[in-house]
């Protein structure tokens, strides 16, 4: 076996050691938090990042197919305006806002942002 991954056969990898603690918030022009925004994160490899994701509790209306544990395969912003709170990679990250947050002007809905975590830490967001 070899410990160089074999980036022909598998594409572009992420295989960064440093992992940076991220929060991600959701906020207005004027830095307003955000609550009710929905997100998804990916990868460059097209896998979703589900790293604490809220699950579905008993008293949730839940979905055909879904049970009470299961992820709800969102993040979701809170009073704060936060949506994601983890650890991450150094590397390139993709979240697409899936639904707007109540009452904005400009609605995000189905955007692509690029969220870039350097090795010291340091976040980029930019469309």
């Amino acid at each position: 076996a070899t410990d160089t991954p074999d980036i022909a056969a598998s594409g572009i990898m992420n295989i960064s050691q440093n992992q940076c603690r991220v929060i991600l918030r959701k906020v207005s022009d004027s830095y307003a938090p955000l609550s009710g925004a929905r997100f998804r994160i990916f990868r460059t490899d097209q896998t979703e990042v589900t790293d604490g994701q809220p699950t579905y509790a008993a008293t949730d209306t839940i979905p055909e197919g879904k049970n009470v544990g299961d992820r709800k395969g969102y993040y979701e912003s809170s009073a704060s305006g936060v949506y994601f709170v983890g650890v991450l990679p150094a590397g390139v990250y993709y979240l697409k806002e899936t639904k707007a947050p109540s009452g904005v002007a400009v609605s995000n809905e189905g955007k692509v942002f690029m969220l870039r975590v350097s090795t010291d830490g340091t976040t980029t967001l930019t469309d």
